[in-house]
C-alpha cells in the first residue's frame, strides 16, 4: 500500500521590497539548450560553454543552471557521455547549482536503441550524485526528474526538470513536489513542449506535430496535457522552457488562477559548429519584476540581438506563491467571536467585570500601604479550532485539530502602563490556565483568584512575560509566545486560555490595563496569530463517468473509443487513469481520457478501468465489447483465360484476414464437382483436355470459420483452334477449317512428316520447332495422338496434294480415327 501523501501547508515571510527596505539582489539563471551535437563533433564547445559559466558567475551573479536536454546525440554512445560529463563537471567543480533533464537523444539513437529506463543517463547524472548538496531536492522514483532549491536574498525559488513526455507517473510525483513547496515560485524545464515551424506556425506540440514528428515515448502525455493538466493547475510555475526545436520561440499563456506563465524555447543546434556554442543568460530582476533575456555565444563571444534572441519577461514573483495558512483571531474582526476576557480584583472580590473595556492587572489595586489587592487578567480565544480537513475543503477558517504549530503570538494593547518610577523594569507573567472560568467569574467565584503556585489551576511555569512599562512610550503593543500552549490544545488538550498577573517589586503598587474584546476600538483588542502546518485526509476520487466504450459492437481490424471522467475534491491531486493495469491517462484534479483500442481478433472482450489519486484507487467500471469475425478477403486471383486442350496453365489466388492473428486455409474445386478437395495453397497447375468452359472455384476460410469462395473460367479450344504453328500472328480460318497461311499448313505437313524430310525444312519447321508446335499431349513425341487434335479443324478431303508427305499423313489420319478415336478426357493434375 503507498504512504498517503501528506499536504503541508507552511506560513512564509515573502521578501518584498520598497521604501525603507534594501533592494532585492539581481542574479543570473543560466539555460544550456541541447549540447548534443558538441557532445558528438565538439567537446571543446560544451566545455567553453561550462568554464563560461564559472568565469562569469561574480560578474552575474550566476545563481543557477538549467539544462534543457539532449545531453547527448547518440544515447547508446559512450564517448558522447563522456564528453558531457566532461563538460558538466566543470560546474561540479565550481559547486555551481544545477538540473538537468532528459531528451529524446537521451533515451534514444541509434538506430532502433531505446532506453527508456534512462541506464546510460543515470550512470552518469544520478541522483546520488548530488545528494550531499543542499540545493538538491531530490529526484523522481525512475530518477529522471529531479528538482532544485535555490536561495537569493533570503527568497527560495523552486527549479524543476522533466522527463520528456512524462509519463503520469512522473507527473504524480511532481505534482507531490509542488503541493509541497508552494510557497516558492517554480520554473520548469523540460524538453519538446513547444515548437517554431514558420508557415506551419508555433506553439506547443499538439496532435497535428505528432503526425509529423512521432512521439518518442510510449507511455509519455503530449504537450498540451502537460501544460493544462500539470503548468496551468499549478499556482507558482510562472516559467517552462524547452529545447528540442531548432529555433527560438516564446509565447504567454494563463493559468488556472489568472497569472501569466512565460513558455520559451531555445534550442541552436542547427548552427554552425553544431549551434556555435549559444545559451541564454536569464537575468531574475525582482525589484523590477522582470527577467531580462539575452543570447550569447560563449565559444565566439558574440551576442544574438535579434527579437527572438534578446527580450524582457515580466514577472511579480510574490503573485506565484499560494496564500500563507496564517489564520488572525481578534474579536469582531472576519467574523471571529470567540474571544472571552475579564478580571477579578481581591479589592472588589464579588464583583464581575466581563463587559469591561479594558482589562485591570495590578499586584495592589487600592495601592495601600497596608495590604495588596491584586487584579488579575483573564483572557481565552475560544473556537480557533475546527475538525481535519480534507480534500476538496475550502482553506481552514480555524486551526485543525493536530496541526503542528509553527508560531502563536499573542498581541494585547495597554490604555494603561506602569508610570512609576519605582516600578521601573515591572514584569508581567503569563500562564496557561488549567481551570475554567467565564466572564462572570468573580475573585471570590475563584477561590480567591487564580493560585499561579497551583498546578490544578495553571501551569505553574509562566509561558512568558512583558515589560509594564511603555519604552518608548508611544508604544502600547506587547507580545508573547504562546506557541507551546496552542499546540497543546492542537493536541487535545482543553483550551481554558490564560492569566495574566503582575509581578512584584517593593514599594511598587502600580499596574497596567489591557485594552479587552469589548474595546470599541476593534484594532486594538486582544489578537492571536497563529501559523501552522496541517494534514489533509485524503478523499478517494469520484468517477463522474464510469467506462464506457463506442461502439461496444465491432469487426475485428477495427476501434473501439474506451472513455473514462473523474474528479478529485483536491484541485492539486494527480489522477492516473488505468486500463487492465496499464496507465491510459493523466490529470490534475480532474479530467477524462479517451483510449481507442484496435481489435485484431474477433472475440468477447472485458476491459476493468481505475482512477488512482496519491494514495486511493477507485473502480471505474467495466465494459464488454464484442468482436465480429469477418470473412477473408481474396485481394487477387487468376483472372478468365482460354488455354488449348491439354496445354499446362498456372492458378493463383492472394487473400488476407481483417483478423490479424487469423490464420487462412486455401482449398480448390477444379473439377467442378463442388468439393474443394482438388489441390491446397495459393497456387498450383492442371490442364483440361476437354474443349469448352471450365469454372475453377478457390475457397479461403479463415480459423474462426468464415469463408470466401472465388471462381473464374478456363475456355479450353483445340489445341490448333488458332492453326498459328509458326506464331507469325496469321492463322487457320476456324469456320472453314482452312489454312489461310501456306507457311503454317507446311509446318503441319513437315511435322507430321517427321524430321527425316529431305531436304530438311527451314526453320521454323525443324524438329525442335515441331516438337513445340505440335506436342499437344506433351508426351515428347509428335505424333498420330497429336494429330487427334488437328482433325477438328483439317480433313483430308481439304488437304492439297503433297506428294509423299501427304499420303503418309492421309494414312496416319485414317488410322488415328481407326484406333483412338475423337474423344478427349479431362486430365488434371
Amino acid at each position: 500500500m503507498r504512504e498517503p501523501l501528506i499536504a503541508l501547508f507552511t506560513a512564509a515571510i515573502l521578501y518584498t521590497s520598497g521604501p525603507g527596505l534594501a533592494a532585492a539582489e539581481d542574479f543570473t539563471v543560466i539555460a544550456l539548450p541541447d549540447t548534443q551535437n558538441y557532445s558528438e563533433d565538439y567537446p571543446e564547445i560544451y566545455t567553453s560553454q561550462t568554464q563560461w559559466i564559472v568565469d562569469s558567475t561574480n560578474d552575474l551573479n550566476t545563481q543557477f543552471v538549467t539544462h534543457l536536454g539532449d545531453i547527448v546525440n547518440h544515447a547508446a554512445t559512450a564517448f558522447e557521455w563522456t564528453n558531457a560529463v566532461n563538460a558538466m563537471s566543470i560546474l561540479d567543480g565550481a559547486d555551481m547549482p544545477y538540473g538537468t533533464c532528459v531528451g529524446n537523444h537521451d533515451i534514444n539513437y541509434p538506430g532502433d536503441y531505446y532506453d527508456p529506463d534512462g541506464e546510460n543517463y543515470l550512470a552518469r547524472f544520478s541522483p546520488d550524485n548530488y545528494a550531499d548538496k543542499s540545493w538538491f531536492g531530490g529526484a523522481s522514483p525512475s530518477g529522471l526528474s529531479n528538482y532544485q532549491v535555490i536561495t537569493v536574498d533570503g527568497k527560495e525559488y523552486l527549479f524543476m526538470h522533466i522527463l520528456v513526455e512524462t509519463p503520469p507517473q512522473e507527473l504524480a510525483w511532481a505534482q507531490e513536489i509542488l503541493n509541497d513547496n508552494q510557497d516558492k515560485p517554480t520554473w520548469v524545464s523540460t524538453h519538446r513542449y513547444l515548437f517554431n515551424w514558420s508557415i506551419l506556425g508555433a506553439g506547443r506540440y499538439d496532435d497535428f506535430n505528432y503526425t509529423f514528428e512521432s512521439a518518442y515515448r510510449d507511455d509519455g502525455i503530449s504537450a498540451d496535457s502537460f501544460y493544462h493538466n500539470f503548468v496551468a493547475a499549478n499556482r507558482q510555475i510562472y516559467m517552462v522552457y524547452c529545447g528540442h526545436n531548432h529555433a527560438e520561440y516564446r509565447q504567454t499563456s494563463t493559468n488556472n488562477f489568472g497569472l501569466t506563465v512565460h513558455e520559451v524555447l531555445a534550442d541552436y543546434q542547427d548552427g554552425d559548429n553544431g549551434g556555435d556554442g549559444y545559451l541564454r543568460i536569464n537575468t531574475i530582476k525582482p525589484d523590477d519584476n522582470q527577467i531580462e533575456v539575452k543570447t550569447y555565444s560563449s565559444y565566439q563571444n558574440d551576442y544574438e540581438t535579434g527579437d527572438d534572441s534578446q527580450f524582457t519577461l515580466s514577472v511579480n514573483f510574490d503573485d506565484y506563491t499560494s496564500d500563507s495558512p496564517i489564520l488572525s483571531f481578534r474579536q469582531g474582526v472576519d467574523g471571529y467571536d470567540g474571544a472571552v476576557d475579564t478580571y477579578v480584583s481581591e479589592d472588589s472580590s464579588g464583583s464581575s467585570y466581563g463587559s469591561s473595556g479594558t482589562i485591570v492587572v495590578d499586584n495592589d489595586t487600592e495601592n495601600s500601604l497596608w495590604g495588596d489587592d491584586e487584579a488579575q487578567g483573564l483572557l481565552k480565544f475560544g473556537d480557533i479550532f475546527q475538525g481535519a480537513v480534507q480534500e476538496g475543503d475550502d482553506a481552514p477558517t480555524r486551526i485543525p485539530l493536530g496541526a503542528t504549530i509553527t508560531s502563536a503570538v499573542m498581541t494585547i494593547t495597554l490604555s494603561d502602563d506602569v508610570d512609576s518610577a519605582t516600578c521601573s523594569g515591572l514584569d508581567f507573567n503569563v500562564h496557561r490556565l488549567t481551570r475554567d472560568w467565564s466572564e462572570s467569574s468573580t475573585w471570590n467565584s475563584l477561590g480567591s483568584g487564580i493560585s499561579t503556585d497551583s498546578s490544578s489551576e495553571v501551569d505553574t511555569t509562566a509561558i512568558g512575560s512583558f515589560e509594564g512599562d511603555n519604552d518608548p512610550d508611544s508604544d502600547y503593543s506587547r507580545t508573547v509566545d504562546v506557541t507551546s500552549a496552542v499546540q497543546d490544545w492542537s493536541n487535545g488538550s482543553a483550551n481554558y486560555g490564560f492569566v495574566i498577573t503582575s509581578g512584584d517589586i517593593s514599594w511598587c503598587d502600580d499596574g497596567i490595563e489591557i485594552k479587552s474584546s469589548d474595546n470599541s476600538s476593534t484594532v486594538e483588542r486582544p489578537m492571536l496569530t497563529v501559523s501552522f502546518t496541517y494534514t489533509v485526509t485524503n478523499v478517494e476520487p469520484t468517477v463522474t463517468q464510469r467506462l464506457t466504450a463506442t461502439p461496444v459492437q465491432v469487426n475485428e481490424g477495427e476501434e473501439s473509443i474506451l472513455t473514462i471522467t473523474a474528479e478529485d475534491p483536491n484541485a492539486q491531486d494527480p489522477l492516473i487513469f488505468w486500463l487492465e493495469g496499464q496507465q491510459v491517462g493523466y490529470a490534475t484534479g480532474a479530467g477524462s481520457v479517451e483510449h481507442a483500442v484496435l481489435f485484431e481478433d474477433e472475440g468477447t472482450y472485458t476491459f476493468s478501468a481505475q482512477v488512482e489519486d496519491d494514495e486511493t484507487t477507485v473502480d471505474a467500471g467495466s465494459v464488454t465489447i464484442v468482436v465480429n469475425n469477418l470473412a477473408p478477403v481474396i485481394t487477387n486471383l487468376t483472372s478468365d483465360l482460354t488455354v488449348d486442350a491439354g496445354r499446362i496453365f498456372t492458378y493463383a489466388v492472394e487473400a488476407s484476414d481483417p483478423g490479424a492473428y487469423d490464420t487462412i486455409t486455401i482449398a480448390w474445386d477444379l473439377d467442378e464437382d463442388g468439393e474443394y478437395d482438388d489441390g491446397e495453397g495459393t497456387e498450383g497447375t492442371t490442364w483440361f483436355s476437354t474443349m469448352g468452359e471450365h469454372i475453377v472455384r478457390v475457397k479461403v476460410e479463415d480459423n474462426d470459420g468464415a469463408e470466401t469462395v472465388g471462381e473464374f473460367i478456363v475456355t479450353v479450344v483445340d489445341v490448333a483452334a488458332d492453326g498459328d504453328f509458326d506464331n507469325d500472328g496469321d492463322s487457320v480460318d476456324t469456320t472453314t477449317h482452312v489454312f489461310t497461311d501456306a507457311d503454317d499448313e507446311t509446318a503441319f505437313e513437315f511435322c507430321m512428316a517427321g524430321s527425316g524430310v529431305t531436304p530438311a525444312p527451314p526453320a521454323p519447321y525443324d524438329a525442335a520447332n515441331c516438337l513445340s508446335a505440335f506436342d499437344a499431349d506433351n508426351d515428347g513425341d509428335v505424333d498420330s495422338d497429336d494429330a487427334n487434335y488437328l482433325l477438328g479443324i483439317k480433313t483430308v478431303a481439304t488437304v492439297p496434294a503433297m506428294g509423299i508427305a501427304g499420303l503418309l499423313l492421309t494414312v496416319l489420319v485414317i488410322l488415328a480415327i481407326g484406333v483412338y478415336g475423337l474423344d478427349r478426357k479431362t486430365r488434371k493434375r
